[in-house]
């Protein structure tokens, strides 16, 4: 009885070893990416005027999704909650496109924020074909 699970284990071995040997690393091939711009928001020197600019902010981010402009946004806060800054993800693929839009929110022309921009390749897995 002892020396069965034994036989079995000896053969999982070159079976683990053959998916092993047939693995290839990753290659970019395998991602599908598509450019964008991401602005990242942090306080700025009129930060206290947070809560009082809030509304006008989230007006123009709302105006910005139903424009297809920005993909994705979200406020960005500490451990307590507390807010810190903001992540807005643009379906452009130019920074200083995405500049000009940033200049309009009340927050960046307001000095509520500071902000940076950055290309991005929101990447997914490729499903395999079937």
């Amino acid at each position: 009885m002892i020396k069965f699970p034994i036989a079995i284990r000896l053969l999982a071995i070159p079976v683990l070893l053959a998916v092993w040997a047939g693995a290839t690393a990753a290659t970019l091939a395998d991602f599908d990416c598509s450019k964008k711009v991401v602005a990242i928001y942090q306080p700025g020197p009129n930060w206290p005027q947070f809560r009082e600019r809030l509304a006008e902010h989230l007006d123009f981010i709302k105006t910005k999704m139903e424009q297809k402009v920005l993909a994705y946004g979200s406020p960005m806060s500490d451990g307590s909650g507390k807010p810190i800054g903001g992540l807005f993800i643009y379906n452009e693929t130019e920074p200083d496109s995405v500049a000009k839009q940033v200049e309009e929110d009340t927050f960046v022309k307001e000095h509520v924020v500071v902000y940076s921009l950055a290309r991005w390749g929101m990447c997914q897995g490729k499903s395999p074909v079937r």
